[in-house]
């Protein structure tokens, strides 16, 4: 069997996998071609092959020699019932013809880059031409061992059952060959083993497409599939002329080794172009098969793709899931940043410039406008009031920071006010720049986030701590003193045995004082303590109650993530491997089996010198002769020209130049084991690849329409606000996307394998709600609502939740 058959080729199948028939007549000095096609997408009809000489008559009459058939004169084909009248100038260059639509036309183009003889699946056909098995080197201890060990396996595997060999490289050698060299032959096909987060080769030889794989999930087209996943696939090498990719590997090592055992090497065996097993299959049998298919001819999965759709400027709503809009309102008084929800009197409290808006909560979770509390006269020029939270006791009262203007050399304020009436009921002076607020569980302690943000002076940043011991109703709250406010900086007397600052991002100048230069951003609180991240230092600290001390300090290291780099790229590019710093801007706490866990999202944020654009970066010259060697430059502005990245942190060996490019934000959203403080799960880049399939014309946007990709090259979706809560038998993690919008739903109970429920994106309408910043979780009877306030547009959301709806 084959593709070719004398003067006419197959060169692409409607249906893979499926015997395809041509059955041709060539009538050369009649100048037609007659016939019919079975499963055939493309056809190659090379006539300078069928030129044979006949004797016909000239126009005097005359008998002469010719050579049939001959270019310029008519040619008919008939192909399946059809009829296509050309003149061809050239018999030297193959007849194309592909089917559109059920229907014959003549292409103009080889298209090396489509599916066909020799550039197809199914997944075996990877491991042809040469192919250089490329291994993980950028994952952690666990998952840089099975990528090793797997890929030696494979060639050992296939020298024993084939009698040939792999060569078997890193992904460091792959990346660092020069060019020229065998590594660096772009016509050979190569397997990637791991994921795009772990293998740094991946950006090199894949382009973005209907699929993506890293520790987040597997993507396919615009279904996400989540958890302790394994992939084999085939797609076509970037830049490769006709070499393919082949890809082993999963989102876990636990996903990775449910390859293990695939004998892809077995004569009889076979795989389609794509397989996504879950980790119990080998229990579970076929049910454990989560998708499996092929490709089409332009190895896409089908439909619309997610480029095309950017094109259009359109934007696909999420159908309706576990998210359920029920209401939209604008603030009562032009603005809204957090929300908090008093569950006593069915009221929702929303922060503005000028003090809190107040809203009833209907049982439909509508809401209606309830009056102000204005707070202007308790703070001298007022900037805005900054947090909101509610007494979970149900005492009846509220709490609310106020930043002053001068919110360097002016402390800020705390005020207590009661949800009925409300009225403000006491004020008292905290730190510098309260930035947020919050409640122990138990209601015994008000706790705020003093950030001391620097202005011409750089104050500290601190925690304060108000004690709310003996009180039962909002009139013992008003009678609390100046005493029983208690403000506890991060300076060495205020510090557990042995914790200290290494690990920390400290500013250069706060080397030698760097408890100026942490700066407390939210609080998730439990009853012992709480945990308080330190944003702009990429780290967590935590505070507790008994002691009164901060009793530890945990650095947040870097992540290596796969981002769209660029906001001149032209669409969805989702394969530039980079080092980001977490810097994590709101966390919360919830526990499994008694063990505390912690769900922060990693915005990233910078102070004014802290980022460079990559192209005016000053690089390591072996670094940027590395990536020029893998070809093209990085410094484009389709490439990674425009990203912004730090100024410092990617000094390794401090000689004032970059070593390792490094974002500030990693894009996503992690989970931290409490008691270890290791990161037991991270999304990766798997917030961007959902907006991207389930919002394209939202994706990296400013969160309205129009914007399509223009946050690709700064912080991306920026994951800001984090709510959890316990429904049920399990817990759910609610993160905000600050700028793309909407809001995504991740199922926490396993915290290492957070599975993905549902995102609601923004809606299309001109006053859908942009930049969502505070989240609050609304339990009303057996309802449960997610209010959602929109700092941009100044409005708050209300989704019912339907964790059961996928």
């Amino acid at each position: 069997m084959s593709a070719d058959f004398r003067w006419a080729s197959v060169l692409e199948q409607s249906e893979p996998m499926k015997i395809s028939r041509i059955d041709l007549t060539l009538d050369a000095p009649g100048g037609k071609i007659e016939g019919t096609t079975e499963n055939v997408a493309r056809l190659a009809l090379r006539l300078g092959e069928t030129r044979r000489p006949i004797t016909r008559k000239n126009e005097a009459g005359e008998e002469v020699e010719a050579v049939v058939p001959t270019p310029g004169e008519a040619l008919t084909i008939v192909l399946d019932g059809e009829t296509l009248s050309l003149k061809p100038a050239t018999l030297d260059e193959p007849l194309l013809l592909t089917r559109v639509g059920g229907a014959w036309r003549l292409d103009h183009g080889m298209h090396p880059e489509r599916k066909g003889p020799g550039h197809s699946g199914p997944f075996k056909n990877a491991f042809a031409d040469r192919a250089l098995l490329v291994y993980a080197t950028g994952g952690d201890e666990a998952e840089n061992a099975w990528a090793f060990e797997k890929a030696r396996f494979d060639a050992e595997t296939f020298k024993y059952r084939g009698n040939g060999a792999f060569e078997v490289v890193s992904d460091a050698v792959f990346l660092g060959a020069k060019q020229g060299s065998t590594l660096a032959d772009g016509s050979r096909n190569v397997i990637l083993y791991g994921n795009s987060a772990t293998n740094r080769a991946w950006g090199a030889v894949l382009e973005g497409g209907d699929v993506s794989l890293d520790r987040a999930g597997v993507r396919l087209g615009r279904e996400q599939e989540v958890g302790d996943l394994g992939l084999l696939a085939v797609r076509p090498r970037k830049g490769g002329d006709g070499a393919l990719v082949g890809i082993v590997g999963g989102t876990t090592v636990a996903g990775c080794r449910t390859t293990d055992r695939m004998p892809y090497f077995v004569s009889g065996v076979a795989y389609p172009d794509y397989t996504v097993l879950a980790a119990d299959v080998y229990s579970e049998g076929i049910d454990g098969v989560v998708s499996a298919g092929y490709f089409r001819g332009d190895w896409s999965l089908g439909g619309e793709s997610a480029a095309g759709v950017e094109a259009a400027g359109r934007t696909t709503p999420a159908a309706p899931g576990a998210l359920e809009l029920v209401d939209h309102i604008r603030g009562t008084s032009g603005g809204a940043e957090i929300v908090a929800f008093d569950p006593v009197h069915h009221k929702l409290f929303a922060t503005h410039e000028r003090g809190l808006d107040v809203y009833e909560v209907s049982d439909e979770g509508r809401l209606t406008a309830a009056g102000t509390i204005d707070c202007t006269a308790f703070v001298p020029g007022l900037s805005s009031a900054s947090s909101v939270a509610i007494d979970p006791a149900g005492r009846g009262f509220g709490a609310v920071t106020l930043i002053p203007g001068e919110k360097d050399t002016i402390p800020g304020v705390l005020a207590l006010f009661e949800t009925e009436t409300a009225k403000v009921i006491a004020t008292f002076a905290v730190g510098f720049n309260p930035d947020m607020v919050c409640f122990s569980p138990d209601g015994g302690r008000v706790l705020v986030a003093d950030e001391g943000e620097p202005g011409e002076v750089d104050p500290a940043g601190a925690i304060s701590v108000l004690d709310l011991s003996g009180v039962r109703r909002p009139r013992d709250a008003a009678r609390l003193g100046a005493d029983r406010l208690t403000t506890i900086d991060l300076s060495p007397e205020h510090l557990g045995e042995g914790v200290g600052f290494a690990g920390l991002r400290i500013a250069p100048e706060r080397k030698l004082t760097p408890w100026l230069d942490l700066e407390p951003e939210y609080i998730a609180p439990d009853l012992e303590g709480a945990w308080v991240t330190l944003q702009e230092n990429n780290g967590i600290a935590r505070f507790d109650f008994a002691s009164g001390l901060w009793s530890r300090i945990v650095p947040l290291g870097k992540l290596t993530q796969v981002i769209d780099a660029s906001d001149r790229d032209g669409g969805v590019h989702i394969d530039k491997a980079v080092a980001c710093l977490p810097m994590p801007d709101s966390i919360a706490a919830y526990s499994v089996g008694g063990r505390q866990f912690l769900v922060m999202a990693n915005e990233g944020d910078s102070r004014e010198g802290d980022e460079v654009r990559f192209a005016e970066a000053k690089l390591d010259p072996v670094l940027l002769a590395t990536m020029l060697a893998r070809g093209g430059d990085p410094r484009a502005e389709s490439a990674m020209g425009r990203l912004h990245i730090s100024v410092r942190d990617g000094d390794t060996d401090g000689d004032g130049d970059i070593d390792v490019p490094t974002t500030l934000g990693a894009r996503s959203f992690s989970i931290l084991d409490a008691e270890t403080g290791e990161r037991v799960y991270d999304s990766g880049s798997g917030l961007e690849v959902l907006t991207a399939a389930i919002a394209p014309g939202r994706f990296n946007s400013n969160g309205d329409a129009g914007t399509f990709d223009q946050r690709s090259d700064d912080r991306g979706p920026e994951p800001e606000g984090v709510a959890v809560a316990r429904l049920g038998d399990r817990q759910f993690a609610f993160i905000g996307l600050e700028r793309t919008g909407g809001v995504v739903m991740f199922d926490v109970t396993t915290p290492a394998s957070a599975k993905f429920v549902d995102y609601a994106p923004p809606g299309d309408s001109a006053d859908a709600g942009v930049g969502p910043e505070g989240l609050a979780v609304l339990k009303m009877g057996d309802a449960t609502f997610l209010a959602v306030a929109c700092e941009v547009s100044g409005s708050i959301e209300i989704y019912r939740v339907n964790p059961d709806r996928r």
